[in-house]
């Protein structure tokens, strides 16, 4: 059929034309969507703000030569609270960044979309661990994208923790004991406590997390070591990120 509906978050936009913008969806059930809103810039356009990044929109859209074109939106929920602080929404920013570089366009993707729904909710009602509920988003995002990293044994020789020294590498996806210590470049020390809070926020519902506490010089760890790991699968460096290093 020309003429579909989808519930959807959008991701990001830019100006298309004199009057236009491409718009980036993530939909329930058709995926991530690229695709036109006619004069959505003009002062009289009938979208208004319905077309902002993390707003949640009921979409009327009909299927294009190249793109598809948004004939209608109405807002589900504009998450509100995280466009009005700062913080939220530079941590909704890394969500919204990485969501969009992993997942392909038109690909049907429910159990991302609904995680992603749930994040943002979570973030708009926390007060504080914007940066943990981050964390959270990326390595539960990561599982359902296929690439967890094996963090109960060591991927070479299969022993299990603890032990005296841990080490993570990129190339083999997993911790590994210090028998199996492969010298690589591509292997960094990672401490028992992050491994503890990374096992612990893969379990743990979106909604807990506000009540989980660690430390500044903890949380830059998992942070860390969360960037660098996407980084390696990604093979790109995500721009949301390196912002909220120079913020940090």
């Amino acid at each position: 059929m020309r003429n579909y509906k989808t519930r959807g978050i959008i991701l990001r936009s830019y100006d298309f034309g004199e009057a236009d913008k491409i718009i980036t969806i993530f939909g329930e059930n058709h995926g991530k969507i690229k695709a036109v809103a006619k004069g959505v810039r003009k002062t009289k356009s009938r979208f208004g703000g319905r077309l902002e990044p993390f707003t949640y929109v009921h979409l009327m859209m009909a299927k294009g030569r190249n793109l598809d074109i948004i004939t209608g939106a109405e807002i589900i929920c504009p998450f509100q609270g995280i466009k009005s602080n700062l913080d939220r929404m530079t941590s909704g920013f890394g969500m919204l960044d990485i969501l969009d570089k992993v997942s392909a366009e038109k690909q049907e993707e429910v159990e991302i979309f609904h995680l992603t729904l749930k994040a943002l909710e979570s973030l708009e009602k926390s007060s504080n661990n914007f940066s943990l509920l981050l964390a959270a988003f990326d390595i539960k995002l990561v599982a359902y994208s296929g690439y967890l990293p094996d963090l109960s044994s060591c991927v070479i020789c299969k022993k299990t923790p603890p032990f005296s020294r841990y080490l993570f590498s990129y190339e083999q996806g997993g911790i590994l004991c210090p028998e199996c210590n492969l010298n690589s470049p591509m292997t960094r020390i990672i401490s028992n406590k992050a491994l503890r809070v990374l096992k612990s926020i893969l379990q743990e519902d979106l909604d807990t997390l506000e009540n989980i506490k660690i430390s500044s010089d903890l949380e830059k760890e998992i942070t860390s070591f969360l960037n660098d790991y996407i980084d390696y699968y990604l093979q790109t460096r995500l721009k949301s990120r390196e912002y909220l290093s120079k913020v940090k």
